[in-house]
This record gives structure tokens, sequence and C-alpha cells, in this order.
């Protein structure tokens, strides 16, 4: 053990790989036995561990960490492939998040903004699940404007004047295509992943406005890009 620890500190991603590891079993358990007191708190203690050393970088992403910590105790049991494939990006999540705030990935905007959608996606999830409960659009509100709020102060911090309005803005207008998407005939992952995708659209789209870049051809991109995937989506089994 000993020697891995030591090889982890030269080599930081390998470091950071194992660490990842260790909280995956945390999941692993959790999942397995349902939110019991014991694996909740193994859960709770190694996600913590893990996150807050080294303390770099903590508050600046700490609403994206509690809300990928929140998204396997909130999550509803499902079947034996998605709970690997929740197990396996839910780990792939919080390796790119502790890699962005520990400083250690080259591609630090890409990576967050993966796990930034990443937990859109959970959120929009258990919003069509119906499992927010005590007012789920107020809940889902201020869980979008907390994490709008954090990716526009991380992505575009020149312009705080206008982010939390813009936050604001946004989170109303996604919650508002969550409750459309509510009440359509489609698979609960489907809406969630079209949740998303709007999100990443408006996100790119803001982005761009505000650093002075927004162009015919970035709108023509993400308008083909909403209706390429929306035509994919629509097509999904329910």
């Amino acid at each position: 053990m000993a020697a891995k620890l030591e090889l982890g500190g030269r080599h930081p991603v390998l470091g950071l790989l194992l660490k990842t590891l260790v909280v995956a079993f945390g999941i692993y358990f959790l999942r397995r036995g349902g939110p019991e007191w014991g694996a909740l708190f193994l859960f709770f203690a190694l996600f913590l561990v893990v996150y807050l050393r080294p303390p770099l970088n903590n508050r600046k992403f700490l609403v994206s960490a509690l809300g990928l910590m929140a998204l396997p105790i909130l999550l509803p049991p499902m079947g034996v492939g998605l709970e690997r494939i929740l197990i396996i990006v839910w780990t792939g999540a919080l390796f790119f998040l502790l890699g962005v705030k520990n400083l250690i990935l080259l591609r630090r905007q890409g990576s967050y903004e993966i796990v930034h959608l990443l937990v859109v996606f959970g959120l929009g999830a258990l919003y069509l699940l119906n499992f927010i409960p005590f007012a789920p659009q107020i809940i889902l509100f201020l869980a979008f404007f907390l994490l709008f709020r954090e990716f526009y102060f991380v992505l575009a911090p020149h312009y705080p004047q206008r982010l939390t309005l813009v936050a604001v803005v946004e989170a109303f207008l996604l919650v508002e295509v969550a409750w459309i998407l509510f009440f359509l005939p489609i698979n609960f992952l489907a809406g969630a992943a079209l949740l998303a995708l709007i999100t990443f659209i408006f996100h790119d789209l803001i982005l761009h406005h505000l650093q002075g870049t927004l162009s015919r051809q970035i709108i023509l991109r993400n308008v083909t890009l909403f209706v390429a995937l929306s035509i994919l989506l629509a097509i999904l089994p329910a």
C-alpha cells in the first residue's frame, strides 16, 4: 500500500485514479445494499476525505461536488446493467472533477463541462422520475441556479455583474423545459439527456455572447446539434 501511495505521489494522474477508485467502492456498497446508515457514512467519509484533500479550490467547485455526491443517494435502485453504468459514469465524473479541482488534468474546461452536464442529467432524471420531494420545481430551480452560477463564475469570471442574473434566467427556463418533458411520453433517460443537451446549447451560446465571439456559424451549429439529437432521442423506445 505504501508503495502504491508513493507511486501515486510521483504520478498525479495515477494517484487521482487510485483515490477515485477508493470512492467507487463506497458507492458500490451504497447502491448494493440501499441507503443504510453504515453505507451512507462510509460513502460520505470517503467522498469528503478525497475531495477536501488537498485543500485546493474546495469552495470553487463545491456545488458540483455536492450535486455529484447527492445523485447516488437519491437515485432509485435500477437494473443490474443500469447500476453498473451508473457506478462507472459516476466514477468517471468524480475523476474529472478532482482532476479539475486539483489542477491535474490539462483540458480542465472540457472536463468540468462534462461533470456539469452529468450533474444536470442526474438532476433531470430525478425530477422526471418524480423523486424530488417537497416542491420539486422549486428545489430543481435552486439546484440549477447554484449549479449554473458556479459554471459561469468558473468559465466566465470576468463578467461577475451579469452572471447571477444569467444563472437565474437560465435556471427558470430549464425548469420550464423539465416540466414540459415530465408530461411527454418519453423515457426518463431520454428526457434527462434532452435536458442536458438544451443546457449545453444555452451554455455555449451564453458563453460566446459574454466573450463577444457569438457568430452565425455558432448559432447554426447549435441548432443543427439540437435538431439531430432531438430526432435521435425521439426515435428511442419509451
